[in-house]
């Protein structure tokens, strides 16, 4: 999974066959937190004062972001069509300590479970993919699944109607 993940972060280009794709991503990736820190570094973090570091854990956000946008255009010489799959950033993260953190493979392996059970995957299928144990793709499943499609559905139209509007009272 963290492979999959490194290619979508940094993107697949055209020019490039698979094999290819994962090394460009494993290159960027160890670049990137090689030099994490020097690309941190003018945005410190102030300890006793949290609006000031959650602005700090902001521009490092952006920081990163615009280092992923550096990578990718010099790679494609600037070509916008020269992607199979564009750089998808958000993969990236910057956790609440201000910090690169890629921990999160664990949350999209889980969502690729969710995703192949509303798929119409059975669990065995599912941990073929995923790699996950049976036990734990069960529990996976039962603790995400809704138990009442409709009725969850309905519930989110509710609250989307009840957000257009407070929205328009504003």
């Amino acid at each position: 999974m963290s492979t999959a993940r490194a290619v979508a972060a940094f993107g697949f280009l055209k020019r490039d066959n698979a094999r290819q794709a994962i090394v460009r991503a494993e290159r960027l990736n160890a670049e990137l937190i090689k030099h994490a820190d020097k690309l941190f570094a003018p945005f410190p973090l102030d300890e006793e004062n949290k609006a000031q570091r959650a602005r700090a854990v902001d521009q490092r956000k952006r920081a990163l972001a615009e280092w992923l946008d550096a990578q990718i255009a010099r790679d494609s010489n600037g070509d916008e069509t020269a992607c199979h799959v564009k750089p998808c950033p958000t993969l990236m993260f910057v956790n609440g300590a201000g910090e690169l953190d890629q921990k999160h493979d664990q949350d999209l392996r889980d969502t690729c479970v969710m995703l192949l059970d509303r798929a119409g995957c059975d669990l065995l299928t599912i941990c073929d993919i995923t790699g996950h144990s049976y036990r734990s793709a069960q529990t996976i499943v039962k603790h995400y699944r809704a138990r009442n499609a409709d009725r969850a559905d309905s519930g989110i139209d509710r609250l989307e109607l009840q957000v257009r509007k407070e929205g328009m009272k504003s």
